[in-house]
């Protein structure tokens, strides 16, 4: 990290800790205020990353009159401690191992990421600033090969799990001619042990699975790979069902939780190529209320809205009996 950002980020927390001590000398009270997402998931990750910047929504953290409260207090203080000390000894530590520090305070894995999130909006830094990454999570096989900080190459001949962008020194592509994103892990492998990426009739490949929703390390290292091979097309290959789509989308666009870390983890030029509605064969299963609000938030968001996701938006559309409905009655009517 670079000294500026490291002396930034311990003032940050410094003027973190000096706001808490004078709230207890003015109010007698002790308050923690951390930046929230200012504005709507509806609109675009790189929107998103703007505003939040501008648009600084503060939430005001107290210890609180019961025990839940009272944790949360403490958690964010704890939190605190370990960035400052990663800061400080440029020291990295996973989300997973902070979680485990101290699991009777932190109590879940979410409300750890939670509070990290809101900490680097308050200190305008990303997770990896922080000293904190996520554990590995996507995997990745193909024609390709890359070299991790640590010196050691890893060729994707076979599946190797997906490191972080810091991590990674440089990327090598053999006469590659497509990038395939797969939503499920048990798809990837079977493609894996097909040779798939090896296809005669395709040509080389690289296979990316983030094993349902991508982490940030698979977001940030497709979007790396397509911003050095402008000329690999990328393609996402999910199921036909709201949270694929949304997969599909959160590759594409980006995802509110984490519109601060901007657009290194954005694949703008990913392209959905399926599966749709009409591809099975072995007939569908009912929606259930799950889907169906998944499926109405997805058709508010922002970003479908564009008529470069007009086909995302209408394999949504598909979902509801009503629009099959009419659309079945309109192929009957044509013929």
């Amino acid at each position: 990290m670079a000294g500026l950002d490291r002396d930034r980020i311990l003032q940050g927390i410094e003027s973190i800790v000096d706001n808490l001590l004078s709230s207890v000398e003015q109010s007698h009270r002790l308050q923690i205020e951390l930046v929230l997402p200012a504005v709507s998931s509806r609109a675009s990750s790189v929107d998103r990353f703007k505003r939040v910047i501008l648009e600084k929504k503060y939430s005001t953290f107290f210890p609180g009159k019961n025990l839940p409260a009272s944790l949360r207090f403490a958690a964010i203080l704890k939190l605190l401690d370990i960035i400052s000390e990663n800061v400080t000894n440029g020291s990295i530590v996973t989300k997973r191992d902070i979680y485990y520090q101290d699991v009777d305070l932190f109590k879940n894995q979410t409300a750890v990421d939670r509070h990290i999130d809101n900490i680097a909006r308050t200190l305008g830094a990303t997770r990896a600033m922080l000293g904190i990454v996520a554990a590995q999570k996507g995997l990745v096989c193909g024609f390709m090969s890359f070299n991790r900080q640590d010196g050691v190459t890893l060729c994707t001949s076979e599946i190797h799990l997906i490191p972080g962008s810091d991590m990674i020194v440089n990327m090598a592509t053999y006469s590659v001619k497509y990038l395939l994103i797969i939503e499920k892990e048990a798809v990837f492998r079977n493609l894996f042990l097909d040779k798939f990426f090896d296809r005669q009739d395709l040509g080389h490949g690289i296979l990316v699975t983030g094993k349902g929703y991508p982490d940030l390390f698979t977001r940030q290292f497709v979007s790396k790979l397509a911003n050095e091979n402008e000329h690999i097309p990328i393609l996402t290959a999910v199921d036909s069902d709201p949270f694929g789509i949304d997969i599909a989308a959160t590759y594409k666009y980006g995802s509110a939780t984490l519109a601060h870390e901007g657009e290194s983890a954005i694949v703008g030029k990913s392209t959905w190529i399926g599966v749709e509605l009409l591809d099975y064969d072995q007939g569908w299963t009912p929606l259930t209320n799950t889907d169906r609000k998944k499926a109405v938030t997805l058709l508010q968001k922002e970003v479908l809205q564009s008529q470069e996701a007009c086909n995302l938006r209408l394999a949504v559309y598909f979902f509801f009996p009503i629009i099959n409905h009419l659309v079945c009655k309109s192929n009957t009517e044509t013929d």
